[in-house]
């Protein structure tokens, strides 16, 4: 697990197989949100985040070892714009325990480059347990704050976008993609893009 300035980031996403585009400005967004032309062969199933659901930590849970995963995962913020009361201080209080105090202007993604076998596995290696935990945490926050976010992982070409309260999967494999109708229909999550 490691914390990436934005050069690392683009760097990782590219080694991920995917094309970072232009920076939306204008939306306050401080990273560059994914090339569409990289989405063109991707289906995007969508729900509405449903912060009511009985355990909103099993769903992301589920979210982190979706189907359409494998291996290290990169979740990168791409808009932290919130409303009051601003959750950010949360997600520092993450960051602190890499013993990071940068801003997330500076510290824009985390690595999470020790996901391998089986996350579900309570017993499961101390530093992967670790690793979902924090996983978990900072994606309850960006939840929490509706804020942009990006889940990414190695080597599957599937991700998914955390958007205003919007969860979107974006994946080309039909399994994976039955599970995250499967997912949606399990916590009884609204229909999304609202």
């Amino acid at each position: 697990m490691r914390l990436l300035c934005p050069e690392e980031t683009f760097e990782v996403v590219g080694r991920f197989g995917m094309q970072p585009a232009a920076a939306n400005e204008a939306y306050g967004q401080t990273l560059l949100p994914l090339d569409p032309r990289s989405m063109d062969e991707l289906q995007r199933i969508e729900a509405r985040a449903d912060l009511d659901c009985a355990n909103v930590s099993a769903l992301l849970l589920r979210i982190i070892g979706w189907g359409g995963f494998s291996g290290a995962r990169l979740l990168w913020v791409s808009s932290t714009f919130s409303v009051y009361p601003d959750v950010s201080r949360l997600y520092y209080g993450l960051l602190a325990r890499f013993g990071d105090s940068q801003s997330l202007m500076d510290r824009q993604a985390i690595l999470f480059d020790g996901l391998g076998g089986d996350i579900y596995d309570v017993f499961a290696d101390e530093s992967i347990r670790e690793e979902v935990e924090t996983l978990v945490s900072a994606l309850s926050v960006i939840l929490l704050g509706s804020w942009d976010a990006f889940l990414l992982s190695e080597a599957s070409g599937s991700f998914v976008e955390f958007w205003e309260g919007n969860i979107l999967f974006y994946t080309s494999r039909k399994d994976a993609a039955s599970e995250a109708e499967a997912i949606i229909a399990e916590f009884e999550l609204p229909a999304g893009m609202r």
